[in-house]
């Protein structure tokens, strides 16, 4: 079974953050103004006619890493996980797309390679610089059996691009269970539409086929109930009259649920009457009688205790 750098993710943000703005941690592996001189030199006719150093691997004349293997050694050495990840972080800062596909290539002539939660944060500063060359060559070394890193990569792409992070995540054929789900719903929750991105209805129904026929969670519901709050705010029938009209049928009616509860909510905050006019007008009895008893609470919550009593 491959291993998901997943449990990762936390360790690389705390660390990168406490220490890449350390100047005496990072000071001693900034790289340097000019790189060292590798053992072999010669040059590569760039696009335009421009001639860049290059170094020969066998066969392969590929360009320079932006940052000297010597460095990239000074980095590494350190006995503190902690110190490394600090170290890394700002060195890939500002690298091109090509520089950091030069780089995963001096990654792998290094012994000991460097540590996974290094690699996990390569990937992703990698992603955030070009995303699909950054998933292309996770998913590369995924199928030459090393440590995989196709989670960090995609999940930088989804916070730029969600949609398009997602769907290039569906078509990882060898991704299933757990990580299959959490990543799915991890990307999801990326994509959904935020208050003012999209008129109302529009990111109602986006988040509607963002959930397809999977359960309604905890981003599905919060991204429902923060678009409804804003809507109820100037169309509260309209608001009222989507959320009836989301589909009740499997875990669509947990959605449905969440909605007509969240926008009860805010508008018993703004005008307790037509809240209770919305109830009233329900044809269903079982939802009827749900909405009345988050009502009495509602309005409790809202300051109106003796208003609760009278309606209860």
């Amino acid at each position: 079974m491959k291993l998901s750098p997943f449990f990762l993710l936390p360790l690389i943000g705390f660390a990168a953050g406490w220490l890449a703005g350390s100047s005496a941690d990072t000071a001693m592996v900034r790289p340097a103004t000019e790189p060292a001189a590798p053992t072999r030199r010669d040059t590569k006719i760039e696009e335009g006619g421009n001639r860049a150093p290059a170094t020969e691997h066998g066969n392969e004349t590929r360009p320079l890493p932006a940052i000297p293997v010597e460095t990239l050694r000074a980095a590494l050495n350190h006995p503190s996980l902690f110190h490394r990840l600090g170290a890394m972080a700002p060195l890939f800062q500002n690298l091109s797309a090509a520089q950091f596909s030069a780089l995963r290539a001096e990654f792998a002539t290094l012994d000991p390679p460097p540590d996974a939660a290094i690699l996990a944060l390569f990937y992703q500063r990698w992603a955030q610089a070009a995303p699909e060359a950054a998933v292309d060559a996770t998913v590369e070394e995924h199928l030459k059996g090393n440590l995989s890193f196709w989670q960090p990569a995609l999940l930088a792409w989804g916070e730029s691009d969600p949609d398009a992070a997602l769907a290039r995540f569906e078509k990882l054929t060898f991704v299933s269970g757990f990580f299959a789900r959490s990543t799915r719903d991890l990307l999801r929750e990326l994509a959904m539409p935020k208050p003012g991105q999209l008129p109302p209805a529009q990111a109602v129904r986006r988040i509607r086929e963002l959930q397809g026929d999977g359960e309604s969670t905890p981003a599905i519901a919060n991204s429902m109930a923060a678009i409804l709050r804003e809507w109820v705010k100037t169309d509260p029938q309209a608001a009222w009259a989507e959320a009836l009209a989301i589909p009740s049928a499997g875990h669509g009616g947990e959605t449905q649920e969440w909605a007509l509860s969240a926008l009860l909510h805010a508008q018993t905050n703004i005008d307790p009457r037509v809240a209770e006019q919305w109830i009233d007008a329900l044809p269903n009895s079982a939802q009827r009688e749900k909405l009345e008893a988050d009502y009495a609470s509602d309005l409790e919550w809202a300051g109106k205790p003796n208003q609760a009593r009278q309606y209860v």
